[in-house]
């Protein structure tokens, strides 16, 4: 039968829904009765307008803030900003970013929003292969892949790890492992850096041979508010910065700044953000790294000043208060050819009518000051119709580039002095760049040492208008050859190779500040093959040797890329530790060290616990003698707190060996406050602290100062986070009548309490006749105190239609509560009572399968279309809840 398919959808469809509502953390039956008191019922949809989907979307947003902000008692970072609503969550995975085309203008109103706008700024996906670059900050989370293809070999990943270090696990390089490298909120680079000063403790390799990079970038969740297009929740890679973040929000609105964009962290700190920074300086590097929990704010854009004529980004720019006339024409990409700029034109409102004034701009630059503009202010800069005449220009490594004043006397070394050679530019070779008459472009090669030392007639090489010289630097031209000593030396360093050749061994160490103390008297050098890179020298070299007598063998000259690694003595010892675990504020494991006691061992883990019991302290230590076997041994023991807590040691202070292990217990039955919520009808709403193991809903109630004339008891309801076990079946009217009723639960942490507004109305909902002939999903009712459901039937919605099942009659009870028909031998049916704000709910008859579909006492194509428009009602919200997310 169709209509037995379409109900299968049906139940399909709303098993989704249940999935996607409990992945949210809303509890359903409060979803239920905040949709019903919309005059929506879950139950029973059929076509969801327009008007009905923008309901229920406001409502889930609702819930799901209640349900966020429950979690986090304290003040909102949303609150310090000013924001009291949070917009529709977006997950973004494209780098496409959908505006409406109601939000995009032929014409940008604020220069930054263009790049927004049509797509140059966008969002960075999540799983995308794009590698990170080198200013990329490390986070918690992220995945660093390191490889070694030297003497040593090694391919591993490594996870940065919530406490925002890598471990090092034992390896055969490594034996003793476990060693922590703090990683999260360094630089790419810098971490680059880092670890491959770790890893040279236990790998031999050059630096060429060792690797590091980003394997996979960490997810994270954010907020982006303001005057975004699609203000709300992201969750994104965190290869994004804050312009991909916005440019994931639908860009800015029309007023969005552009100048005081504020990253505000999860840990307090607030920073401001420049887009005109990012789009204005050659050298400017981001140092906003995004996070879980930051929260980005685009502001109203306050100052705006439109510039035109003879520049080069004719458009409206954001300015900040002190900025003038000098920064709006840096931030409009500078004058353009031909500005006439002795005055500029400015038109400016002064708060009655429009006034004309002129800039001295050319004074201005001279005098090295400014101008200052106002919101509103329309600068234009008129155009010198003239072709430029009578320069020529010099270029490339020199000390002023630029054009300067041509004559027929200005030869070629005139131009060089003025330009003023660097110790770095080639003098072998140059050239001109020439223009002739009929536009042909000529290049002219020649040398600047022959015409810096030439003289008589050579000197005068005469330059023609417009030429252009070019000086290419030095460093152009060469390789970057480097050498490296590291290992237990002063100052590891990398430096230039000497082209000379009269670089050694003993130089190179006393270029790294000398051996350390503990440095062992022989070396590596490892010599690469320069035509097979993977081909590599090891030379054995004996320090000592060379320092007694700097003429040796050992002290060998220094080659391209050469890599000299000093051993350290204790290089091969193995790490001694003690672990100390438990009721202590840093629990890990801690460097024996001789004479070392329980109490050093306690301050190096933070000291003890406001919990810790120091009555019932273990210490388990193993037992090594060589070539048996090892045994462990328990030692109970018992320290005052505030003897530990002394500068000098306590008399009971007990000696550590290595491989201890230190467990603190913690104070059994200790706990801190345990809190619930009170909110609704009641006289002072709020957060309680339990004050006993036994505290009530009777007794909490009795706290809040009791219900107020507007509570409606009935239909209250209890939530538990404990053992996520949602909302409990309550009766709170019972409970305030009789204490001992066995819905007066025992509160427990993080309970949460709500009691509603009265409600005097009762819903019916089902195949009843009144409700089939006006097309009409339900009807709202008066309530008639001591009626059954059966009344309200009869009584407001015409009876049953032919379609209804009079056996199936439910009622939905405010407190979650479901009771049904019942059936009684020989007295007939009982039909449920009925409280103020409770449902009625009749059934409706299965299709009978035998009967003629063209039967005319059913009306088959009103049952089909009802059930065609319940599945796409259902299957409408569906679809809008999977993309609230």
């Amino acid at each position: 039968c169709v209509v037995t398919s379409i109900d299968g959808q049906i139940a399909s469809y709303e098993e989704q829904i249940r999935l996607e509502i409990i992945k949210r953390g809303i509890d359903e039956n409060a979803l239920r009765l905040a949709l019903i008191d919309e005059g929506i019922d879950l139950d029973n949809l059929s076509d969801l307008d327009a008007e009905d989907i923008d309901k229920i979307r406001i409502v889930i947003q609702e819930l799901q803030l209640g349900q966020e902000r429950q979690i986090d008692l304290s003040d909102s970072i949303m609150d310090s900003i000013g924001i009291d609503t949070i917009g529709s969550p977006v997950v973004s995975d494209t780098i496409g970013v959908e505006i409406s085309d109601t939000t995009v203008t032929e014409s940008y109103a604020i220069y930054g929003h263009q790049l927004f706008r049509n797509g140059q700024i966008s969002l960075i996906p999540t799983g995308s292969t794009y590698a990170p670059q080198e200013d990329y900050i490390i986070g918690r989370g992220d995945e660093i892949s390191v490889g070694i293809y030297g003497a040593s070999r090694l391919d591993e990943t490594y996870v940065v790890g919530g406490d925002g270090a890598i471990r090092i696990y034992p390896s055969p390089n490594n034996p003793t492992g476990n060693v922590r490298v703090f990683v999260a909120g360094l630089s790419l680079r810098t971490v680059r850096e880092k670890l491959q000063k770790t890893f040279s403790r236990y790998y031999r390799f050059l630096p060429p041979q060792f690797t590091l990079s980003v394997s996979a970038v960490r997810t994270i969740r954010i907020q982006v508010m303001g005057e975004v297009n699609q203000p709300g929740e992201l969750v994104i890679s965190g290869l994004n910065g804050i312009p991909n973040a916005i440019a994931g929000a639908g860009g800015f609105t029309d007023i969005g700044g552009v100048r005081k964009i504020k990253l505000n962290k999860r840990n307090g700190q607030t920073l401001s953000f420049d887009l005109y920074e990012l789009l204005t300086q050659d050298q400017y590097v981001p140092s906003f790294s995004l996070d879980n929990g930051d929260v980005i704010y685009v502001p109203a854009a306050q100052e705006l000043v439109s510039i035109d004529g003879a520049i080069r980004r004719p458009q409206v720019y954001e300015l900040l208060p002190g900025e003038g006339i000098i920064e709006l024409i840096k931030y409009a990409g500078g004058l353009d050819r031909g500005a006439f700029l002795p005055a500029i034109d400015l038109s400016r409102f002064d708060g009655v009518r429009r006034i004309y004034r002129q800039i001295p701009y050319a004074q201005l630059v001279k005098e090295r000051s400014n101008f200052s503009l106002q919101n509103g202010d329309e600068v234009f800069i008129d155009q010198i119709d003239e072709e430029l005449e009578d320069y020529v220009r010099i270029i490339g490594e020199v000390e002023n580039e630029g054009s300067f004043e041509w004559s027929d006397e200005l030869t070629l070394r005139d131009l060089l002095n003025l330009g003023g050679l660097k110790r770095t530019s080639r003098y072998d070779k140059a050239i001109i760049n020439r223009i002739d008459e009929n536009g042909r472009a000529t290049v002219i090669p020649f040398s600047v040492n022959e015409i810096m030392n030439a003289s008589g007639s050579d000197v005068a090489l005469k330059l023609q208008e417009r030429d252009e010289i070019v000086i290419w630097p030095l460093e152009r031209f060469s390789d970057n050859k480097e050498v490296v000593v590291n290992g237990s030396v002063r100052e590891p360093v990398s430096i230039p190779f000497d082209e000379r050749g009269s670089l050694r061994v003993a130089d190179l160490i006393e270029i790294a500040g000398g051996r350390t103390a503990t440095a062992a008297p022989h070396a590596h050098l490892y010599r690469l093959d320069l035509f097979n890179p993977q081909q590599f020298e090891y030379i054995r070299l004996d320090l000592d040797q060379i320092t007694r007598d700097p003429k040796v063998a050992d002290n060998i000259l220094i080659e391209p890329y050469d890599s000299l690694y000093v051993f350290q003595k204790d290089e091969y010892l193995e790490d001694v530790t003690i672990k100390v675990q438990g009721a202590v504020r840093n629990p890990g494991s801690f460097a024996f060290g001789s004479g070392m006691t329980l109490r050093d061992a306690v301050i190096l883990a933070g000291g003890f616990k406001l919990s810790s019991a120091t009555n019932n302290i273990e210490i388990s230590r193993v037992v090594i003698k060589d070539n048996e076997p090892t045994r462990t041994i328990i030692n109970k023991v018992s320290v005052d707190r505030d003897a530990f807590k002394n500068i000098a040691t306590p008399a009971e202070d007990i000696a550590l060996e290595p491989y201890d292990n230190i467990f603190v217990r913690y104070v059994p039955q200790f706990e801190l406050q345990q809190n619930v919520i009170v909110t609704g009808e009641v006289v002072l709403p709020g957060e309680y602290s339990l004050i006993a193991n036994n505290e009530t809903v009777y007794d909490i109630i009795e706290r809040a100062g009791g219900l107020t004339e507007e509570a409606f008891p009935g239909a209250a309801v209890l939530q538990r986070k404990e053992d996520d076990l949602g909302q409990l079946v309550m009766r709170l009217d019972e409970v305030m009548d009789d204490p001992s009723s066995r819905f007066n639960y025992v509160l427990k942490n993080a309970d949460s309490l709500y009691i509603p507004k009265r409600r005097d109305y009762v819903l019916i909902q089902g195949p009843a006749e009144y409700l089939l002939q006006n097309n009409l999903k339900q009807t709202v009712t008066p309530y008639h105190a001591g009626k059954d459901a059966l009344f309200y039937i009869d009584e407001y919605a015409g009876g049953f239609a032919s379609v209804a099942r009079t056996d199936r009659i439910f009622v939905k009870y405010p407190n979650g509560e479901l009771k049904k028909t019942e059936k009684r031998f020989l007295l007939g049916k009982k039909h449920p009572d009925v409280v103020p704000g409770a449902i009625i709910q009749i059934g409706t008859k299965p299709p009978d399968p035998n009967k003629n579909r063209d039967d005319e006492n059913v009306n088959w194509t009103k049952v089909l279309g009802d059930s065609v428009a319940q599945a796409m009602s259902i299957l409408t919200l569906l679809v809008l809840v999977q993309r609230l997310d």
